[in-house]
């Protein structure tokens, strides 16, 4: 069965509700709506044998995670999960469409986010080749600079022991 519900400017006591939610759980829209006699007969949760299409036009927010649907009254129907259409800094979440450069509050240098930061940070960016990131090949240079000091110490102390036993 399809239903396409026709909007409504107030709640009364047969609108369904529509709320589109943010992260935070701040409810960013609310939208009230009427449809069909069958849909609402409905009794608890909508489940796999009474699934029913209704077709909601909502705006899109950058930040909205989830729609829930309620009853008429006021009883939980639905809960669609829209958060991988979020887009929103500041979230703790790298998504998809940030990275280090567009959000470096989710997306730390280093992560894995489909952007080579180069920063000098002692951790080698997954996103980057190996020559540009100076973190990449740090590890073999600075096992290079501990070999010559190490060797350096160790010919100055040879050439105390000669001198002290010549």
């Amino acid at each position: 069965m399809e239903g396409y519900p026709q909007k409504s400017e107030t709640r009364t006591s047969e609108t369904w509700v529509a709320t589109v939610k943010n992260f935070k759980g701040i409810v960013l829209y609310r939208h009230y709506f009427y449809i069909n006699q069958a849909f609402s007969d409905l009794d608890g949760e909508m489940s796999s044998e009474n699934k029913t299409k209704i077709a909601l036009l909502l705006p899109y927010f950058s930040t909205a995670t989830k729609i829930i649907i309620y009853s008429p009254e006021g009883k939980q129907k639905a809960t669609i999960d829209i958060s991988k259409f979020a887009d929103y800094c500041g979230d703790k979440r790298c998504s998809i469409s940030e990275n280090f450069a567009i959000c470096s509050k989710d997306c730390p240098s280093g992560s894995r986010d489909n952007y080579c930061d180069k920063q000098y940070d002692r951790i080698c960016d997954p996103d980057c080749s190996m020559f540009n990131d100076i973190d990449c090949y740090m590890p073999p240079l600075t096992i290079l600079i501990s070999i010559i000091g190490a060797s350096s110490i160790i010919l100055y102390i040879l050439r105390r022991y000669r001198k002290l036993f010549s």
